[in-house]
């Protein structure tokens, strides 16, 4: 302790006296023999200024820079330390020509830490040997060791640079587009040469480390033994800085990040984009056909099944230019359809019937139209152009061109239902007729049948219609002034009267007390019958007719009792028919007679005479 104490007091006091005069090498060496560079450096540099080739001062002030290199961060410091390293090594190099025999036998205190027992002699003391071989190792072990680090911090700098630039690369990308999904639809060769720079760079960051590493391993006690802990992952996600000093670094794989997203670009999106683009010009072009009346529906179909876009569905739910190809599609094939059956003559068609139901198909297949093109109509084309702005630039210009294309094509529905629906309501007015020359019938059942009061104007009531493959039979009553007939006529499906069977039914004096109207009809396999019958105060009136498998009409007139009402009707085993009556319900006409039959065979003569109801 007390050694300690003076030698502190000693290095105080040749301080004090170098401070005060020119300076001593001899004071100042004591300085230096303590290490107290802090102190020392100072008077060390201006004492070499004074005498440049002392020996033993070039000699410290390798062995001050060698110190200074062991306090030092090779890596961190590391142009700090090769340039100390190289002034250490050239202060070694003088030294090793200044000190001499001479030089260590005068001034032998000065090289104490290389006083040993010479083992030939066995006397103590300083060899020069002993001095210059400690500066050859040293001075050869420095310069390998200088050429070591400057490979190694110019490889780890290079490391840091290369994936500093990855990392802007990356960066850049991100911050150009909202999102990776947009990023991905508006890439073309511009962002895939970045992606594969970025690939690039990456890759030969990681090969700069590897060579750090190598010439790290070169190092004897380095203490830098860092390893990468690489990060993998897919579309765009905010990235750190790495700690490139810390023992693991982590990094961001840009070479699989680079190599999944070009390769989603390069073999999904790209051809994706230009199959959209191809398609819609050749549906435009079908449709143009199919609209000038062409049936395009075949080669729709060879150009839909040549296409798949379902991988499109893998990054938007609801892409606008698959939404916007099937409303193109629906209205090609409505056109298609329309233009087969104008030239098959289907709106042609005297069946007015066949005519209406087409119709009608037409506007229900509008309707299905109409639905799609809603949806297209209210997609935002502001969002849909962030993903499409290729396909609605080259298609439409802008999405202003988009909305004007989208609307035409409402237009055009627009007036294709009007037209339909047009025709619609002239076929429904046509359909409620049947026309014979100048005379019509109505093809609508009657609601009403009460006759009570005189006939001012002619009325016909249709009370019963029946359906033929190519037309109709048609049953009523025409009531004009006080009069009253029955009518049965075979109706085409144009709606033309072929066959019309006219007969008066009541006298002109009975027609206006006319109170009660009965109707059926029963069929058999070969014939068709029509009752009709009425009821006033003069009794009870029958007709019936028949219609036979050619379709002519053979029609009888039957008087009945006032007392009976038609209840039924059937055919018999020989194509006849037997009509059943049953009395009147009311009390002032129940005077107690029993149901009774009428059978007519089909010639219409009375084929059973008992409970004879019909007055000839």
């Amino acid at each position: 302790m007390k050694r300690v104490s003076l030698l502190v007091l000693m290095v105080l006091g040749t301080v004090a006296s170098i401070q005060a005069q020119k300076v001593k090498y001899k004071d100042l060496h004591v300085l230096l023999n303590a290490k107290d560079y802090d102190q020392a450096m100072p008077f060390l540099r201006k004492f070499l200024i004074q005498d440049p080739d002392h020996p033993n001062a070039n000699f410290n002030m390798a062995l001050y820079y060698e110190h200074t290199m062991g306090q030092m961060d090779m890596l961190k410091e590391a142009m700090k330390f090769t340039s100390y390293g190289d002034s250490c090594y050239t202060y070694f190099e003088k030294s090793y020509a200044l000190i001499n025999e001479k030089e260590v036998r005068k001034n032998d205190e000065y090289y104490q830490e290389y006083y040993r027992r010479d083992l030939r002699t066995g006397k103590y003391g300083v060899k020069l040997a002993d001095v210059q071989l400690d500066v050859e190792e040293k001075m050869a072990a420095l310069k390998v060791l200088l050429v070591s680090v400057r490979k190694m911090s110019s490889a780890f700098e290079l490391f840091v640079q290369n994936y500093d630039s990855a990392n802007s690369i990356y960066n850049s990308l991100m911050s150009s587009y909202s999102n990776y999904k947009i990023f991905l639809f508006n890439s073309g060769e511009n962002e895939l040469n970045k992606l594969s720079q970025l690939g690039n760079v990456y890759a030969q960051s990681i090969k700069n480390f590897s060579l750090y590493e190598s010439y790290n391993e070169t190092i004897e006690n380095s203490p830098h033994h860092q390893v990468l802990a690489k990060k993998i992952f897919e579309g765009f996600k905010p990235v750190e800085q790495p700690d490139y000093f810390a023992p693991r670094i982590d990094l961001v794989d840009y070479v699989h990040w680079a190599d999944y997203t070009g390769g989603i670009i390069s073999t999904e999106i790209i051809p994706i984009s230009n199959e959209l683009v191809d398609y819609d010009t050749k549906l435009d072009a079908i449709s143009k056909e199919a609209v000038e009346g062409n049936d395009m529906s075949g080669e729709l179909e060879t150009l839909s099944s040549a296409v798949n876009f379902s991988k499109l569905k893998n990054y938007d739910n609801d892409p606008l230019p698959i939404n916007l190809f099937s409303l193109k599609e629906a209205e090609i094939k409505y056109n298609s359809r329309q233009n087969r059956k104008k030239s098959n003559g289907v709106y042609d068609s005297l069946n007015l019937d066949f005519q209406y139901i087409h119709h009608l198909l037409a506007l229900d297949e509008l309707e299905k139209i109409g639905r799609i093109y809603e949806v297209v109509r209210n997609q935002d084309l502001a969002e849909a152009n962030k993903l499409y702005s290729k396909f609605i630039t080259v298609r439409y210009t802008n999405t202003q061109g988009l909305m004007n294309a989208i609307g035409d094509i409402g237009s055009s529905l627009q007036s294709e239902s009007e037209r339909i629906i047009s025709d619609v309501d002239d076929l429904t007015q046509k359909m409620k007729w049947a026309t014979m020359e100048t005379d019509t019938l109505p093809m609508t059942l009657s609601d009403s049948l009460a006759f009570q009061t005189p006939i001012q104007s002619v009325r016909d009531a249709t009370v019963w219609i029946d359906t033929l493959i190519s037309g109709y039979w048609i049953g009523g009553f025409r009531l004009k002034a006080d009069t009253i007939s029955t009518y049965v006529a075979k109706v085409s499906a144009g709606r033309n009267i072929d066959t019309l069977s006219m007969q008066l039914f009541v006298s002109p004096a009975g027609a206006k007390y006319l109170d009660e109207i009965q109707y059926m009809s029963v069929r058999s396999l070969n014939n068709l019958f029509f009752i009709q019958y009425g009821r006033n105060i003069e009794g009870h009136f029958c007709r019936i007719h028949l219609i036979d498998k050619k379709n002519e009409v053979i029609s009888w007139s039957k008087q009945i009792s006032p007392t009976s009402r038609l209840a039924s009707a059937q055919i018999d085993d020989n194509g006849g028919i037997i009509l059943q009556f049953m009395p009147a319900t009311t009390e002032d006409e129940d005077n107690g007679d029993v149901p009774q039959m009428l059978n007519l065979d089909p010639t219409g003569t009375i084929a059973e005479a008992e409970n004879q109801l019909s007055k000839e």
